[in-house]
């Protein structure tokens, strides 16, 4: 089992196994690569009117929460422009609607005027002519101008950009093209936009010609506003393992359980032996973490299956549109014919819709044998875990979590687990009921997975916005410069201490396992002036009498480790993984260490070059300290200067209990959990 892999900070982000950078051990598991799954044989709209040609083309389906219907823009081709009565050009945009997404009908705006033309559905431009060219919608209901909602690109050559309210009738948002041939490495006709959740811009995958028009690749474009485009820049193209002759014709892309999914759609020339592949465009099935670098999954499967020579996509596949992603399914509207691509065949072409699971092309199996998984270190940045699984009737997943170290996490063993059954893209794990897991925030965390006959596809870390985008750890300390150098005498009753405005404060000390607020709580005040760092630590104590601290002639009692005690560390910007220990007992002791991890460990210094006083009163103990810079190893700090600090508390008067300012999750040396101390 490997345990020291790299911390997985995923965030909100569902966490897949497309590889194994998640696991740290595994039995009894298979992958398993999932297919598309036809809604049906049949295609769900095919031409039907004379001015629609042969080819229909999908090319954006939304949900119109306003009209409450589903509405999709095709795109129409004819390859004899006398065949459209009264249109004249070879490409037209329609729009359809539907109740379920499934069963469409032609939606009858009629805006087109023609003699011989009867009612139709064709969009139009200003001048009221039909939208040409290969095209892609985008519907934005939140665009702040109402007549910008709708969005078109289109290709005339060039990208020219086009703004609807209706979606029906459309102009241009300016006479020049937003991108225009000549462009990176080349524009094309053949294309797929999409907004990119992740980036928050937009992107396009553009087919780009190389080898003196003989070879197709995959290219990408990114722009903020659809008027300004970078690119197009050549990313990807066919590798050996699609076979002879395969070229990467065209690409749709999606972002789904924390990764960007390809669906290439793989075109095979006359090269191929196999005379079944010749002249076809299949979807493959590819995934990437950025959306740039793409990596081939299972090269030699088709995630879509291609069907009988007399079903009507036997032979090419495609899809310009963006893929709708419902809550538990990601649904991809294609264009599908059983023509070959030189019209060697003449066959019809319509409308298919296909589904996979939302996160669901990759899952790890397991069978009638129980088997078992463990996560590699999970940052919990929010309140609770969730799980993307599902069983068979005589199924079971169970889940227990252990800390970074390995060590079980009371009340989350296997023991109390809630144990899961049935089929959730979403569902929240839980022990005896609960599933808050707010204690455990800013925690890395293993999950042990025990299961039978059952796939889990992703796990997560669930919680609302504000809860996974807050900083982990406290707020930082924001420390002022001192006014009046304080006398160092343990009475906190100098001028410095009693303004708050320039003093920073560290407060709310945790419990040592997890991030709950201490029973007993401590308060440190922080300041400066041009030489020393100063601290007043204020420590509620409600068994004073019991205080423990002893002092042998002035140096440190060999049992200090078994005292009360309040522990510094402080880390300046160039000190790495080094950090300076400042220790005081309520007695006045002192210990000051270095410790590296790098070094591998820790020296006590046998000289205090600064001082502390300390003081009891009933229910606290205070203790006073000034510290010059230069015993630090660092110069004098200015404004704007961030360091690392953690304040632990070591109380043993009532038993042991370790509390501090950043929760150690059970861990001493961590000082990668430490807070900032920011200089003012």
């Amino acid at each position: 089992m490997n345990l020291d892999y790299a911390l997985l900070d995923i965030g909100a982000e569902p966490q897949g196994f497309v590889d194994d950078r998640a696991i740290a051990d595994s039995i009894g598991l298979t992958r398993r690569v999932r297919q598309l799954e036809r809604v049906s044989d049949q295609p769900q709209l095919v031409s039907a009117e004379p001015w629609e040609g042969e080819q229909v083309v999908p090319i954006a389906v939304v949900h119109d929460d306003d009209r409450g219907v589903w509405r999709m823009w095709y795109s129409t081709y004819a390859m004899n422009v006398e065949r459209r009565p009264d249109i004249g050009t070879h490409w037209a945009m329609h729009l359809a609607v539907s109740d379920d997404g499934l069963n469409w009908r032609r939606d009858d705006v009629n805006v087109l005027k023609a003699d011989g033309l009867p009612s139709n559905n064709l969009c139009v431009d200003e001048q009221g002519e039909p939208i040409e060219g290969p095209v892609t919608v985008f519907d934005e209901p939140h665009d702040p101008d109402p007549t910008k909602r709708y969005k078109l690109i289109n290709y005339r050559p060039n990208y020219y950009l086009s703004y609807s309210e209706d979606g029906v009738h459309w102009r241009r948002a300016q006479e020049d093209p937003v991108w225009s041939n000549g462009a990176g490495d080349g524009l094309e006709e053949t294309h797929f936009f999409m907004r990119d959740p992740k980036l928050g811009k937009y992107r396009a995958y553009m087919r780009v010609w190389m080898r003196h028009q003989t070879m197709r690749t995959i290219s990408l474009g990114e722009s903020d506003d659809l008027l300004s485009w970078s690119g197009p820049k050549i990313i990807w193209t066919a590798h050996d393992y699609y076979g002879v002759g395969s070229q990467i014709y065209g690409m749709t892309v999606f972002y789904d359980g924390g990764l960007y999914w390809g669906l290439p759609w793989m075109f095979y020339g006359d090269e191929p032996l196999d005379p079944n592949l010749r002249q076809n465009m299949r979807y493959k099935l590819a995934w990437s973490e950025d959306g740039v670098a793409w990596h081939a999954l299972k090269p030699e499967m088709d995630v879509l299956p291609m069907g009988d020579p007399k079903q009507f996509d036997a032979y090419m596949v495609f899809s310009p549109g963006q893929v709708v992603q419902l809550a538990d399914k990601n649904v991809v509207y294609y264009s599908g014919t059983n023509n070959r691509h030189d019209g060697s065949t003449d066959g019809i072409c319509g409308v298919g819709i296909a589904t996979v699971r939302r996160g669901g092309f990759v899952s790890l199996e397991a069978g009638a044998d129980e088997a078992h998984m463990i996560t590699h270190r999970t940052l919990i940045r929010g309140d609770h875990l969730t799980i993307n699984a599902r069983t068979e009737s005589d199924g079971y997943i169970d889940v227990e979590l252990l800390d970074d170290r390995g060590q079980y996490l009371k009340g989350l063993r296997f023991d109390v687990a809630d144990r899961f059954t049935g089929d959730d893209t979403q569902h929240k794990l839980a022990w005896n009921g609960q599933h808050d897991l707010t204690s455990l925030r800013g925690q890395n965390v293993m999950l042990r997975f025990k299961m039978r006959n059952a796939e889990l596809f992703t796990y997560g870390v669930g919680g609302d916005a504000a809860t996974i985008n807050a900083p982990l750890g406290p707020r930082p300390i924001s420390a002022g410069r001192c006014p009046k150098t304080p006398v160092i005498d343990g009475q906190l009753n100098d001028d410095c201490w009693l303004d708050f405005d320039h003093c920073g404060v560290a407060d709310q000390f945790k419990q040592y396992e997890q991030n709950v607020n201490a029973e007993v709580q401590t308060r440190v005040l922080m300041t400066y002036d041009d030489t020393h760092l100063y601290m007043a630590v204020h420590c509620d104590e409600p068994q004073i009498e019991k205080l423990s601290g002893d002092v042998i002639d002035g140096e440190l009692s060999e049992r200090t480790l078994d005292n009360d005690m309040i522990e510094i560390r402080l880390s300046g910007p160039d000190q790495g993984t080094f950090f300076n220990q400042l220790m005081v007992t309520p007695a006045g002791q002192l210990s000051h260490c270095w410790f590296s991890v790098d070094e591998g460990g820790s020296k006590i210094l046998d000289k205090i070059e600064w001082e502390a006083k300390t003081s009891k009163v009933p229910g606290h103990w205070i203790a006073e300290i000034g510290v010059p810079f230069k015993v630090l190893g660092v110069e004098p700090v200015k404004p704007g200067d961030t360091w690392q600090t953690n304040i632990i508390r070591h109380r043993h008067v009532d038993g042991d209990e370790t509390t501090s300012w950043s929760c150690l999750f059970g861990s001493v040396h961590r000082n990668e959990l430490s807070g900032a101390l920011v200089f003012k």
